[in-house]
């Protein structure tokens, strides 16, 4: 499944100023799942306001979308990569560094690292190595 990264001009005309910046806020820079039936136990939903929700899955579900931030940060690609080496998940390391998932993976990708999203079922499909497997899938 791909992922459509939301523009700030974008996510406004969908769901409006303020929840769009609450959402940039609170969840930029991270990919989610929107499913065709939201509910009120989605991350979004919490932070937006189901109103917000129901208009974004409206538009993109069912399907991933990045949240953009509302700013831009000096690299961090020596911090990514030691996060990474530890074993920290490419969304909490960019959670942590106020970067977006997809550019974590990135330089993990240009490192040489494997790449894998990092979704748990509660977050959008279940990925991962193991997946096809039959195994569980890994959380966040």
């Amino acid at each position: 499944m791909s992922r459509k990264w939301l523009s700030f001009a974008v996510l406004e005309s969908v769901v409006g100023e303020p929840a769009a910046r609450v959402l940039c806020r609170d969840l930029g820079g991270l990919s989610w799942y929107l499913p065709v039936n939201p509910e009120a136990s989605h991350p979004m939903a919490a932070i937006a306001g189901m109103e917000a929700l129901r208009a974004l899955c409206g538009l993109f579900a069912p399907g991933m979308v990045t949240i953009p931030k509302l700013h831009r940060r000096t690299s961090c690609k020596h911090d990514i990569l030691t996060r990474l080496d530890r074993g920290v998940a490419c969304r909490d390391i960019a959670l942590e560094l106020g970067v977006t998932d997809r550019y974590v993976q990135r330089v993990r990708r240009e490192a040489g690292l494997a790449v894998r999203p990092e979704y748990g079922p509660e977050y959008g499909p279940e990925y991962g190595p193991d997946s096809a497997a039959g195994a569980a899938p890994r959380g966040l």
